[in-house]
């Protein structure tokens, strides 16, 4: 899929409508007529279009880089801050890549008077990148121009980036498949830098080493305790690194804590947080804000208080999912798919599904198409059309298998194992077996933080 059409792609029914008011000429009008045809379709090949138009290769290049430009101005004027908001948030890593590349060669020369503010933005966008984007180099280019401009910098200055490296790479090379082999610091390291730092009063690069012991154990060394010791560390940094940030950090830290609580399955006590928290109020430009709303919701209907999860998804999603807002709606709709079964409305479930799949297939992510077919199979499952679910099994075994790594998607596996079973015990009328019912209680303890109890429902 080329960038033009990943770009178009992402935008909601609105955005696309508003593009109608650009200005467009010769080739340029027929290029983004045929992207326009090809929504949610595979896009043409650069060769068809190029004989179907009748122009060059660098042509075909140099129209589809006008025109997303043209999209960008539209959007987001000279914001540079906004358009870089914008590609994180719609998943659009190759284009934020050349984005925050094409900035840093910019800024020098800019008129901006904010330049630090902007390459420190750059720099947390291309370091937070996921495993399969990231670009080293880039995020040095980035930080070494930050470095460079900014007044007065310090040992400080350097200590944070250093850190901020530390924190992401101990994040990024927990999903390769030999983590350790990557991130080679063990526990005694990370205690040396937390003494120097903490002798020396640094406290932003502090803050990022104590984010980076809570990351270690959780995927490197899992200890709970500890995940929550030094997530109180981090805590006490708020007053003094607060002025770095322009979210409040003081909440987003108490929404790292529910967080963690609700991984490690204290639901109670992760729901007392969220509800304190949503109470008061969370700006919607609070880091992962749509991700935390997601989970409150989901604790919520795992304490079974229904009717406070639907208020809630109403009132945060409801506007999301009607202008079809990509990631966003897909997670409000997967969370009301979540209430919806659990409360055994399986239509209402089904209809939400169907639109999450429909909306998901234009920005595809992969952790939301696993959800959307377990998802699918618990509700014909539930509706008791059992020939329809084994077919939804041997579709989703066919998927996994071609995703690679057996091994990582193992659990995935055995769900469409146990639910095969659990439809043959139907079909014959006889109990399901002990064996089964004990695969069904571990595949609820593994996976209750994103199913809730749906998988105690198959027990019923």
């Amino acid at each position: 899929m080329s960038w033009l059409h990943q770009l178009l792609n992402s935008l909601n029914t609105d955005e696309i409508n508003s593009l109608q008011s650009i200005t467009l000429r010769g080739k340029e009008k027929e290029v983004y007529k045929i992207y326009l045809a090809h929504l949610n379709l595979n896009t043409p090949e650069k060769e068809e279009i190029c004989t179907r138009l009748e122009i060059t290769n660098t042509h075909f290049y140099k129209i589809n880089s006008i025109l997303i430009n043209k999209v960008y101005r539209h959007f987001f004027k000279d914001d540079a801050l906004i358009l870089i908001e914008f590609l994180s948030s719609r998943h659009l890593y190759n284009l934020l890549k050349t984005e925050i590349l094409q900035q840093v060669k910019d800024i020098e020369n800019s008129k901006f008077e904010n330049k630090e503010k902007i390459l420190l933005e750059l720099f947390r966008k291309a370091i937070d990148l996921p495993y399969n984007c990231y670009h080293e180099k880039l995020v040095n280019i980035v930080s070494n121009k930050y470095l460079k401009l900014k007044k007065n910098s310090s040992e400080a200055d350097k200590n944070y980036i250093f850190f901020h490296k530390l924190f992401a790479d101990c994040n990024r090379f927990a999903a390769a498949r030999k983590p350790e082999k990557y991130f080679t610091l063990n526990e005694n390291n990370l205690f040396e830098y937390e003494k120097n730092l903490i002798h020396l009063k640094h406290h932003l690069a502090l803050y990022y080493l104590y984010r980076t012991f809570i990351s270690f154990y959780t995927y490197y060394d899992p200890n709970p305790e500890l995940q929550l010791v030094y997530l109180e560390k981090a805590i006490s940094l708020k007053g003094e690194i607060k002025k770095f940030f322009s979210i409040d950090i003081g909440v987003f830290l108490e929404l790292l804590k529910a967080d963690a609580f609700f991984s490690n399955k204290r639901f109670e006590e992760a729901f007392e947080i969220y509800d304190t928290i949503f109470y008061k109020g969370v700006e919607k430009e609070m880091y992962g804000y749509f991700y935390h709303c997601e989970q409150f919701a989901l604790v919520t209907i795992i304490l079974k208080n229904y009717g406070k999860a639907e208020t809630f998804l109403n009132k945060t999603f409801n506007q999301l999912i009607t202008s079809r807002d990509g990631v966003f709606a897909t997670r409000g709709l997967l969370s009301y798919s979540k209430l919806f079964l659990s409360l055994g409305d399986n239509k209402k479930a089904v209809q939400k599904i169907n639109l999450a799949n429909e909306i998901n297939q234009k920005s595809f992510y992969l952790p939301f198409d696993l959800q959307l077919r377990v998802l699918e199979c618990f509700a014909f499952y539930f509706k008791r059309d059992f020939d329809f679910t084994k077919q939804l099994i041997q579709r989703n075994v066919k998927f996994l298998s071609s995703l690679g790594s057996k091994k990582s998607y193992e659990i995935y596996f055995k769900f469409c194992s146990v639910l095969s079973s659990l439809i043959s015990s139907k079909e014959k009328s006889v109990p399901v077996s002990l064996s089964n019912r004990n695969e069904i209680d571990r595949l609820h303890s593994n996976l209750v933080d994103i199913y809730g109890n749906l998988f105690l429902k198959l027990k019923e």
